[in-house]
């Protein structure tokens, strides 16, 4: 019981007081929301050109444009996890994740001036969307675990999963009454907002050194045991000098 509430009084200090935390349990939420945004909120605002378009006249002519979309991205993505996997470890997580929420930031907002979704710059919208989401996930989630305390690393990881179903609860309850009341755009434009506000929040730590990667040669210190070496028994030890004198005078 003692070492369950120490691992709770660790977990809840390092989460309320350390900045470099909080931002990385906001931020994973944050990115993790494309999940909902493109597979629910982007076939809805699809849905919402249903007969304002000449191309869209049925719910089937949106899944057709929505699989176009899909399959446009797929390459441009794959090209992103590769270069991503190439560089993330070389390059400082401020430099990735920071460009990557002002540039979600502005795709998210541009749909709000989409009038055609058929057009080259819904697709393109649609792209980039997807490309600065993986550029998120990996950078943050790369982040997040080489800056795991060894010591509650199990319940960080829980915590975090704790933070992405709370931060998709909160975008549903607020994303689907805005669609209806303020337009199809209007999820986008809130998510465009946040990535704002977190864009601006990674700067300032990077700013002032608390977006690193933690050090290895000091974090992953392995603690020996204390008897880690074989006591040599006295009894053994005069026996086998016994032995080898014997062997000297035969």
């Amino acid at each position: 019981m003692s070492t369950v509430k120490q691992v709770s009084r660790e977990l809840v200090g390092r989460v309320c007081t350390d900045p470099k935390w909080i931002f990385l349990f906001l931020a994973a939420s944050q990115a993790h929301l494309i999940t909902y945004l493109y597979s629910s909120y982007l076939v809805l605002w699809l849905n919402s050109f249903v007969g304002s378009s000449e191309e869209i006249t049925t719910t089937g002519d949106v899944e057709m444009i929505f699989s176009r979309m899909t399959l446009v991205s797929i390459p441009v993505v794959m090209l992103t996890i590769l270069m991503m996997g190439l560089y993330s470890d070389s390059i400082q997580p401020v430099f990735q994740i920071a460009p990557a929420f002002a540039l979600r930031s502005i795709i998210c907002y541009s749909f709000k001036y989409v009038d055609d979704p058929t057009s080259a710059y819904a697709y393109t919208c649609s792209s980039l969307l997807l490309v600065a989401s993986t550029m998120l996930v990996i950078s943050l989630e790369s982040l997040f675990m080489k800056n795991l305390p060894r010591d509650i690393r199990g319940a960080m990881t829980i915590l975090l999963t704790f933070f992405l179903g709370l931060g998709a609860l909160l975008f549903h309850s607020v994303g689907g009454p805005i669609f209806d009341s303020m337009g199809p755009a209007s999820p986008f434009v809130l998510v465009s907002f946040f990535d704002a506000v977190l864009c601006a929040f990674a700067i300032i730590l990077g700013a002032i050194g608390l977006l690193t990667y933690a050090n290895s040669a000091e974090e992953a210190v392995v603690a020996e045991p204390e008897n880690s070496y074989v006591k040599e028994d006295p009894e053994m030890a005069d026996a086998s000098t016994a032995i080898n004198q014997d062997r000297r005078q035969t």
